[in-house]
């Protein structure tokens, strides 16, 4: 099974009837574990990307002052939460962190309050059709931070058409998920940090 809202649905019936399962693209390992010894997990982790754009950003790129946009469920938490565990170790400041539903389209309330807090970094965690979208309507109101998520960036539907539009935004994502056009700066327990160009 896929995606952290089903694995959570399927893992406690397949728990009990004793049966094997193998999640893929299920980020939260909060619900990795609900599984038990019969189950196989094959995807990096919330708790292994966050830490490392937190370190990159923080120490890299001296980037100290971020805000967090996470969709509301255990796939964006288990990012915001690492992430601000190893930027708060880093000497980062969390200047806001906002929640957003999986059918959200419209970020700009959202946006406002980013532009307010006056960040140097947005870090966002959402759904593929959420990435641009994020991005987009940031740059329409005049957001100067550097843009930064996961491996949602790296899977081709998040990014189809919106190319030109998302350059410069930094992302985590598992290292089978190399092409020739993304910048390898990293890599580390399975995850790798890229550019997209």
């Amino acid at each position: 099974t896929s995606f952290s809202p089903i694995a959570n649905a399927i893992l406690p019936v397949a728990r009990q009837k004793e049966f094997p399962v193998l999640l893929t693209v299920v980020s939260a390992m909060s619900v990795v574990r609900t599984g038990g010894s019969q189950t196989l997990h094959y995807f990096t982790s919330g708790e292994q990307e966050g830490p490392i754009m937190a370190d990159f950003l923080a120490s890299n790129r001296k980037r100290l002052k971020t805000a967090l946009l996470l969709i509301d469920d255990d796939y964006g938490q288990s990012y915001g939460n690492a992430f601000a565990a190893e930027y708060g170790a880093k000497g980062g400041e969390i200047v806001l962190r906002e929640l957003f539903g999986k059918a959200e389209s419209d970020f700009r309330s959202l946006l406002m309050r980013v532009k307010s807090a006056n960040p140097q970094v947005l870090y966002f965690i959402g759904l593929d059709k959420q990435i641009a979208l994020i991005v987009k309507q940031a740059r329409e109101l005049g957001i100067k931070a550097e843009f930064a998520t996961n491996w949602v960036l790296a899977n081709p539907p998040a990014r189809r058409g919106n190319e030109s539009l998302l350059e410069g935004t930094y992302f985590t994502a598992p290292s089978y998920f190399f092409e020739k056009n993304q910048l390898a700066l990293e890599l580390h327990s399975g995850a790798a940090l890229f550019s997209w160009s």
